[in-house]
């Protein structure tokens, strides 16, 4: 899959996405993100297969990332209360880094 933007923002190749640096990116320099976050993905999803996962520690230095199994590429209108839950317990949960 290849997506290309004609304003030259976003190109991604999947099958070459473990070829991207944290800090490089389309020329640019960027620092990770240092503030806890979440990531919600469908094991499902046709499109953008789980895969694309694995290398996003990088990106960010306090990630959670919970996979949903039964859902597809729309996986928040699929399973809002699944997607709901998650959202509501990593909001009220303190930042592992430094968490009792």
């Amino acid at each position: 899959m290849d997506v290309r933007s004609t304003d030259g923002a976003a190109q991604y190749d999947c099958g070459t996405h473990s070829k991207f640096s944290p800090t490089v990116l389309l020329g640019k320099r960027y620092t990770p993100i240092s503030v806890p976050t979440m990531l919600i993905w469908s094991e499902q999803d046709p499109y953008l297969g789980k895969e694309l996962t694995y290398d996003t520690a990088a990106w960010a230095t306090d990630l959670r990332i919970d996979y949903i199994p039964e859902a597809g590429h729309w996986v928040h209108m699929e399973r809002p209360e699944k997607v709901n839950h998650l959202m509501i317990d990593f909001l009220k949960s303190p930042s592992r880094r430094g968490a009792p």
